[in-house]
């Protein structure tokens, strides 16, 4: 079937938007992993032990502020904003850099985020699927000589799994199964979980798995240790100046410490994008998260700057209240999934740096099903809006976080004039980011929300983390993440089914019949699937840009 003619309105919108954000040099506003060889295409992974570097495939001139040979070689890494902690336990998505370098975790991801060892060098589970037992490297301690053995990373994980700690850190509900831990060996380590948790392995590779020193995480407060953290990284915390940097030196008794020519990694906080762009251009700092992509895009073209434009398990959606109406109605659901033109949005706003999607799964995980096109019909989106009772439209608020995600608000404001294509006025509620994700967690009598953008990745490459989470009816907010108040039993039952699934087949299955309900109910309208957009000096390499939303510096290099 043709495509339908784009309205003139829409178009003429589109295109006053696209030149406003490619105007004065890009400063539209901002957007919102295993030790294995840094390359631009994915790697298998390795069978026993953790890989080591390859070959540098290029090389650029060097930044005008790299020191001096004789100087320690430093790294300058411009990120977005400050941390709240370095706390690996407390971390969530923000410790996808900085945790990278200052722990280790028993196991890590590959491009392809399979697992791959990283502290433990092989594991095996018992037939029952109920005991995973890992085999730990001999030899290793902690930043301040602490033993790495089993009862050293037995006592890591209770500290994370104390209940009395359950409000800061929050990604212990991934390893709520686990009912025991033990030391069976001087390196071996075993977990056992209530019934069988075929993604253990995944939670445990996340940020929030990184082993601590128990010596220096039990003496004092999370708070406190968040402050000054002991881990057993390729790199141990040097200083943390509060909004101005973060420094670590390396670590020359870490098994990767030869892997890399760099001693010093500086993580220093940029809130603005066009101030990050030109650090990097002016050679200030050498790699930068970018969160325009029509900046990034612009960097590429830079003499001696590459923009790491590759996959990224993130989304962009709107979401619908369906406690509010008129959103209690699926056809009111699917006339604004026709009414939106997403192959324009992601064509006028996204730089080459984003794809349409064609499911509520995340792309590049295991499981993802493509789903039948919702193709941009405004005619079929009027139909829809008659049949359920508004052949005049109506009047709403669509809600849009600032401040992190690339293109939102020139993305909000063509959409608001698709939506008025078809008789809906959408006014548009701007808030800051961080209040933006409060007003989303209230609970369904107090939430006031009746559309708003919603962003979504994963950092446990697996689907439960990205279906459970937003869509299991006992999910709802505060509990966790379906803020949509969505509720179907046989999406609940097959998610809960598929957690405790070991048989791989009958899992993906699942998950795809998941998939699917999710679609048809549209409680959530995917828009955008994300790339990376982080930008870095050529004659830096080594680094991993990985799925989920992790940047891996173990192994960096600065080349000549």
């Amino acid at each position: 079937m043709a495509a339908p003619h784009r309205s003139v309105l829409t178009l003429a919108l589109v295109l006053t938007l696209l030149l406003a954000a490619c105007g004065g040099g890009g400063t539209a506003p901002p957007a919102a992993q295993p030790d294995s060889p840094s390359s631009s295409e994915p790697t298998a992974a390795p069978v026993a032990s953790e890989p080591t570097q390859a070959t540098a495939p290029t090389s650029a001139p060097q930044p005008t502020a790299a020191p001096a040979a004789e100087e320690p070689v430093r790294l300058i890494v411009a990120i977005p904003t400050d941390k709240p902690t370095l706390d690996a336990h407390v971390s969530q998505t923000d410790g996808n850099d900085y945790g990278t370098i200052l722990y280790d975790r028993l196991v890590d991801f590959d491009e392809n985020t399979q697992i791959i060892p990283q502290l433990a060098t092989s594991w095996s589970v018992s037939d029952d699927g109920l005991t995973w037992t890992f085999e730990l490297r001999e030899g290793h301690t902690f930043h301040d000589g602490t033993p790495v053995n089993a009862e050293s990373v037995k006592a890591s994980f209770e500290r994370f799994l104390d209940p009395a700690n359950s409000d800061l850190f929050l990604q212990r509900a991934g390893l709520e199964p686990v009912t025991q831990i033990e030391a069976i060996g001087p390196y071996s380590l075993a977990f056992t979980t209530e019934y069988p948790y075929p993604v253990l392995l995944n939670k445990l590779a996340i940020p929030s798995g990184g082993i601590v020193s128990p010596t220096a995480a039990t003496a004092v407060t999370p708070q406190e240790f968040g402050l000054n953290p002991v881990g057993s990284g390729p790199y141990r915390f040097v200083e943390w100046v509060p909004n101005t940097r973060i420094v670590f030196e390396k670590n020359p008794d870490h098994w990767l410490a030869n892997s890399s020519n760099v001693d010093i990694i500086e993580f220093r906080p940029i809130p603005d994008v066009s101030t990050r762009a030109i650090a990097l251009e002016t050679g200030e700092v050498h790699f930068a998260t970018i969160t325009d992509p029509t900046e990034a895009a612009r960097l590429d073209e830079v003499p001696g700057l590459r923009a790491y434009n590759l996959p990224l398990a993130r989304n962009l959606s709107i979401v619908t209240n369906l406690l509010k109406e008129p959103f209690d109605d699926i056809r009111v659901r699917q006339a604004i999934a026709h009414a939106v033109d997403r192959e324009l949005i992601v064509d006028s706003f996204y730089s080459g740096f984003a794809t349409v999607p064609d499911t509520v799964l995340n792309a590049g995980l295991w499981s993802y099903k493509a789903q039948p096109e919702i193709p941009y019909d405004p005619e079929r989106a009027r139909e829809l809006l008659a049949e359920a009772g508004y052949p005049d439209g109506f009047t709403t608020t669509l809600r849009v976080p600032t401040g992190r995600i690339g293109g939102i608000q020139q993305t909000a404001q063509a959409i608001a004039a698709m939506l008025a294509d078809v008789g809906i006025t959408a006014e548009l509620d701007l808030m800051e980011h961080v209040a933006w994700v409060s007003s989303m967690r209230k609970a369904p009598e107090e939430s006031d929300y009746l559309m708003s953008f919603w962003t979504w990745g994963t950092d446990t490459g697996e689907p439960d983390y990205n279906l459970n989470l937003q869509f299991n009816q006992e999910r709802w907010s505060p509990t966790c993440c379906n803020r949509m108040f969505y509720a179907n039993d046989e999406v609940t039952e097959a998610l809960i089914a598929a957690q405790r699934e070991v048989d791989e087949d009958r899992r993906r299955q699942l998950y795809e019949r998941v998939q699917e309900l999710v679609w048809q109910d549209l409680p959530q309208f995917p828009l955008v699937n994300l790339n990376h957009t982080a930008v870095g000096r050529e004659n830096v390499t080594g680094i991993r840009i990985l799925p989920v939303e992790r940047f891996d510096f173990r192994q960096v290099t600065i080349n000549e």
